[in-house]
Formats: C-alpha cells, sequence, structure tokens
C-alpha cells in the first residue's frame, strides 16, 4: 500500500507490522505529517501507544508481544527522531 503525499508537509515513513505471535504481517509506505498520522491513515479506527525506548538501536524487544508497529521516516538527525514503535490500545 502506498498512500500520496496530498501536502507538501508530509514526509515518507515506512509501517512495519507484526502479529500477536510475532510474525510480520505488513510493510507499508504512507506519506503522513507525524509517525502517528502515518498509523492513523493505515487504521482510522484504532488507537495507538508509543512504546517507550531507551536505546532504539537495542532489538532484544520482541515484535507482537512488546510492540505491533514499527514507524520510520527518512528524515532528521537522530535514530530516535527516524524510528518509533508502537502497540495498537484497541479495535474499534
Amino acid at each position: 500500500m502506498n498512500k500520496k503525499s496530498s501536502s507538501s508537509k508530509e514526509k515518507r515513513y515506512t509501517i512495519k507490522e507484526w502479529d500477536n505471535s510475532g510474525k510480520k504481517c505488513g510493510n507499508y509506505e504512507v506519506y503522513a505529517i507525524s509517525h502517528l498520522e502515518a498509523l492513523r491513515k493505515l487504521y482510522p479506527n484504532d488507537k495507538f501507544k508509543l512504546f517507550p525506548q531507551s536505546n532504539p538501536l537495542n532489538r532484544i524487544k520482541s515484535p507482537g508481544k512488546d510492540f505491533h508497529f514499527e514507524v520510520s521516516n527518512h528524515y532528521g538527525c537522530s535514530t530516535q527522531n527516524k524510528t518509533r514503535l508502537y502497540k495498537r490500545s484497541s479495535n474499534k
């Protein structure tokens, strides 16, 4: 899925998705203004919470159990600004 940019302020975000068993089930590119807005464009009826990460290079956390989404952009000057982890908190 590739959602095209509708605004000059939007950036390209890559979203990787895992299910509850840790199996990767999707890889998407979305144009949005923020990490969270990119997720909301894919799943407008769901709610998400940011998964805290002290060191974004530490990959010990298990996808699907600790977090469901890894949202990355290709802009900014630090790794923490580029990648954020989110967990789906509810489905509507």
